[in-house]
């Protein structure tokens, strides 16, 4: 009885074993399977941000000739104009209006305007986009063309992390510009605030 016991608790654990080995090599199958659909979805991600920016700036020419667009259509969505980022080596368009499904292509508006003020951009933290905002320091340059031509240059002030809850401190607080993104986990916000250089 003791020898059939010791046998039926070894026979457990190694069943318990196996299927541990199992779960772990799911586990694993799981963790490729989401790493590979991450980096499609980024060379998507820039392969979309690309064409539009090559499209953006080729209808800008033209619409600067007429000196009147506030947007310029390219594959039928309208852009206010692109976003440049020395600092993180980034030249983005812009869309005039965001929803979830823009943010995919590009950085989009999310309130304000260049003339008034207050503008707020958001964007996805793809590499391509805005996953590095948060290492912009006070004094760095960020510029923005519009399809007018006009640039105007934004000094970064500050940068913050506000809570998924905080949307309307995002958008009511005087800043010229405000770029803002989900960190990596998506529990937070960062922002830059910036001012715009006279």
């Amino acid at each position: 009885r003791k020898i059939n016991k010791h046998r039926n608790v070894t026979d457990m654990r190694h069943t318990i074993g196996s299927w541990l080995i199992r779960l772990g090599c799911l586990c694993i199958l799981a963790a490729l399977v989401f790493l590979a659909h991450n980096v499609r979805e980024e060379q998507r991600v820039d392969q979309a941000t690309d064409a539009a920016l090559t499209g953006v700036q080729q209808a800008m020419e033209t619409a600067s000739d007429s000196g009147e667009a506030e947007t310029v259509s390219v594959d039928g969505e309208e852009y206010l104009g692109y976003l440049s980022i020395p600092d993180l080596n980034l030249t983005l368009p812009v869309l005039s209006e965001w929803d979830f499904n823009k943010l995919k292509i590009a950085p989009c508006r999310y309130s304000g305007s260049l003339e008034d003020g207050k503008l707020v951009i958001a964007a996805h933290n793809y590499v391509r986009h805005f996953a590095k905002l948060y290492t912009l320091k006070k004094g760095c340059h960020i510029g923005f063309t519009a399809v007018t031509g006009k640039e105007y240059t934004y000094i970064v002030q500050k940068v913050e992390r506000l809570q998924p809850t905080d949307g309307e401190r995002m958008v009511s607080e005087d800043w010229d510009l405000t770029l803002f993104t989900c960190t990596y986990r998506g529990n937070l916000r960062v922002a830059v605030r910036c001012t715009l250089e006279e």
